[in-house]
C-alpha cells in the first residue's frame, strides 16, 4: 500500500449465532443468507453436525432430483475429447460384454470395497485409453477412505478421490469424489456427506465453478452437480441399464478438460501442483494475485471472493462473485455514482464466459424448471488498503481516524 493512500476500516463480521438455526434472515426472495454463519468459527473447526445443518438450510428448496439427463448436460458430446456412443461401449470387451459391466464390484461393508471401486473405474479408463488413444488426465484412489484428506480442519475421509497424477493430495486439488455404501436406496447420510465434500471443494478451490460427484449404493449410482444455485441430481440409476450415461460420466471425469468438470479457465494455477491461483484474467488482461482478502464460506449464493492483485506495478481489488441475473449489475451502479467520496473506482468488469457463453448456473439446468439463475461476474476496482486493525503504530492509527473524519466532512 502506498503511504499516501488512507487506511480504510473493514466492516465488522456478523457475530456467529449461538445455534446454527438462530438469527437467519432472507437476503433475497429465493435464498437464505447464511454465509455469515461461518463454519470456521466452530469448536472444533468444521463441526460435522453444524455443517450438515448449515448445508440443509442453504440448499433448502434448491435441490432438483431425478433428472436423468444431467450427464448429457454437464458432459455434452461437443466438449468431450472423443465420442461416447454405443459403438465405443461395444469396443470395451474387457469391461463390458454387451449388456452389463463385467467387473462392477459389490458395495460391501468392508475396507476393500473402496479399493475395488477405484480399481474398476481405473480399469475402464485404461481400456478407453487403448481403444481411443487418449490418455486419462486423472485417476481414482481410495487412500483417504480411512484417513482424513489434508486441506481443511475437518477430519473428513472421502471414499474415493479423483486427482491428477502430479498434484498434491489435498482438498485443493480434488476434481471430484465418489462415495460408496453397502446400504440400499441411498440413505440420507450419503447426500449429506456428498454435500459436505462439495462444500470443502468450493471452500478450498477459488477456481471452482461447479462440483460434480458420483455415489454408489449396491447396484445403483447417483450423479450430482452442485453450483451456486443449489444441487441437481439424476436420482438412482443402474450402470447396466444406463450404461451409456455411466460411460459418459467416466469419460467426462477422467478424460475431460478441467473446465468441463467445473474449474475456471480464467483463473491460472501455479504449475507446482499446489493448487495456488497465480493469475486471474479479466477481459483478456492478466492480474497477478497477491493475496485473498475475503472469501465466503458457502456453496449456494453470491460466494464472493475478493483479491489483492497487481498489474504494471499497480495494485487493485478484484471481486469475483455469482450474482442473480435478475438484479441490476453492480458495475452499472458504481458507474452511476462514480466520483462520490468513499465509492471505489471501477477499473474494469466482465461477465465471465466459458465455451463461448456467459458462465451461468443455467448452463447445468437446460430444459429444467429453474428460477435462481446466477451469473459469474468479476470486477476490478481501486484503491486497495489494509484493514484498520493492522495499524503499525499509534501515530498511524490516529492518522487513519483523521483521514476518515476529514473524508466525512469533505463529503457533507
Amino acid at each position: 500500500m502506498e503511504s499516501d493512500v488512507p487506511l480504510v476500516p473493514i466492516l465488522p463480521t456478523t457475530p456467529r449465532a449461538n445455534r446454527i438455526v438462530d438469527g437467519l434472515h432472507f437476503a433475497t426472495p429465493v435464498a437464505m443468507r447464511i454465509a455469515s454463519i461461518r463454519c470456521s468459527d466452530d469448536e472444533p473447526n468444521w463441526n460435522v453436525s453444524s455443517l450438515d445443518s448449515m448445508l440443509r438450510l442453504e440448499l433448502d428448496k434448491a435441490v432438483i432430483p431425478s433428472q436423468s439427463s444431467i450427464p448429457d448436460i454437464v458432459f455434452p458430446d461437443n466438449l468431450l475429447p472423443f465420442q461416447v456412443d454405443q459403438t465405443l461401449l461395444d469396443k470395451l470387451k474387457i469391461n463390458y460384454n454387451g449388456y452389463r459391466w463385467i467387473s462392477q464390484p459389490k458395495s460391501e461393508a468392508s475396507e476393500t470395497s473402496e479399493a475395488k471401486y477405484a480399481q474398476w473405474l481405473n480399469s475402464i479408463a485404461a481400456e478407453l485409453k487403448d481403444v481411443t488413444g487418449h490418455q486419462p488426465r486423472r485417476t481414482w484412489n481410495n487412500r483417504f477412505s480411512t484417513t482424513p484428506l489434508p486441506g481443511v480442519a475437518s477430519r473428513r475421509k472421502p471414499d474415493l478421490i479423483l486427482i491428477k497424477p502430479n498434484d498434491t493430495e489435498a482438498w485443493v486439488n480434488v476434481a471430484t469424489v465418489c462415495e460408496v455404501t453397502s446400504e440400499s436406496n441411498f440413505p440420507p447420510r450419503i447426500r449429506n456427506t456428498v454435500m459436505q465434500k462439495a462444500f470443502f471443494a468450493f471452500y478450498t478451490q477459488p477456481d471452482r465453478r461447479f462440483f460434480p460427484s458420483i455415489a454408489f449404493s449396491q447396484n445403483e449410482f447417483i450423479f450430482s452437480t452442485f453450483d451456486r444455485a443449489g444441487m441437481v441430481s439424476t436420482g438412482a440409476l443402474t450402470p447396466n441399464i444406463n450404461a451409456l450415461s455411466f460411460l459418459r460420466i467416466v469419460v467426462g471425469f477422467m478424460f475431460g478438460p478441467d473446465d468441463l468438470i467445473g474449474f475456471d479457465p480464467t483463473m491460472i494455477r501455479s504449475s507446482d501442483g499446489s493448487g495456488a491461483v497465480q493469475k486471474i484474467i479479466v477481459k483478456g488482461v492478466d492480474y497477478t494475485v497477491k493475496e485473498c482478502i475475503f472469501s465466503s464460506e458457502t456453496v449456494r449464493g453470491r460466494a464472493t471472493r475478493c483479491w489483492r492483485v497487481s498489474k504494471d506495478e499497480k495494485q487493485y481489488v478484484l471481486k469475483d462473485s455469482w450474482c442473480l441475473r435478475s438484479r441490476k449489475p453492480e458495475p452499472v451502479v458504481l458507474t452511476k455514482i462514480a466520483g462520490v467520496e468513499g465509492v471505489p473506482r471501477l477499473i474494469d468488469w466482465e461477465d465471465i464466459a466459458c465455451h463461448g457463453e456467459i458462465d451461468s448456473t443455467a448452463a447445468r439446468r437446460v430444459g429444467l424448471s429453474y428460477a435462481e439463475e446466477r451469473v459469474h461476474r468479476r470486477l476490478v476496482m481501486e484503491p486497495i488498503a489494509k484493514p484498520l486493525s493492522e495499524f503499525e503504530s499509534k501515530k498511524e492509527l490516529i492518522q487513519a481516524f483523521a483521514d476518515i473524519v476529514k473524508s466525512m466532512f469533505d463529503s457533507s
